[in-house]
């Protein structure tokens, strides 16, 4: 981090904590333009958070327990399609739920591609479907 983006972010902290009333306030009390503090504002508030390495709403428990699954099921020959996989990992969620804490609270779900990317994550499992 350079001296100028020290200098930033610590206005942006001042800024964000109440310190001070206005950007234009902030970058008078910090040894910065408003033209620059504004546009560090607006790329530190367009900026997405890092996702978790595995992309998805199951814990690495909860996605062992979702591999292991299929890999049984395959062993059975039975070749589940996405729509079961999808099935499967919600109630592998539902199972962890806990309503208690927040009696408002819907019970998480995965996304409608979540399957296709689980898989992209998992291509051994892949290879292993298509076995005879």
């Amino acid at each position: 981090m350079t001296v100028d983006e020290r200098l930033l972010e610590k206005a942006r902290a001042d800024y964000l904590s109440g310190k001070y009333d206005s950007i234009r306030a902030t970058a008078a009390a910090h040894p910065v333009t408003y033209s620059t503090l504004l546009r560090y504002l607006d790329k530190c508030a367009n900026e997405v958070p890092k996702a978790q390495p595995w992309n998805s709403h199951l814990s690495p428990e909860q996605d062992k327990v979702l591999e292991d699954e299929l890999r049984r099921l395959i062993r059975w020959n039975i070749n589940p399609d996405l729509e079961f996989i999808r099935g499967l990992a919600q109630r592998i969620l539902r199972q962890s739920f806990d309503p208690t804490t927040d009696p408002n609270a819907e019970p998480p779900t995965v996304g409608k591609c979540w399957v296709e990317r689980w898989l992209k994550r998992h291509p051994n499992l892949k290879s292993d479907w298509s076995k005879p």
